[in-house]
């Protein structure tokens, strides 16, 4: 469980750890707002360094998708 900022988009994350052919990650459904509209996706994510991870999120009501990188913030 935890809290993301996606640019304008911010949300909830709840999901598990898995392993696939991406090898282990972490598969998740978000719920969140984009400027106050409602919007809801999935995603997934894995490590790739001390403190970083990268990923991908889509969004359920457009359709759209983006892979991301994300360093942990201090």
């Amino acid at each position: 469980n935890g809290d993301f900022q996606f640019g304008f988009v911010n949300g909830e994350i709840h999901g598990e750890f898995i392993t696939d052919e991406r090898g282990d990650l972490f598969d998740f459904t978000w719920e969140g707002c984009d400027e106050n509209d409602p919007l809801s996706g999935s995603g997934w994510f894995r490590m790739k360094g001390e403190g970083v991870i990268e990923g991908r999120i889509r969004f359920h009501d457009m359709g759209d998708d983006s892979d991301f990188l994300a360093r942990r913030f201090k």
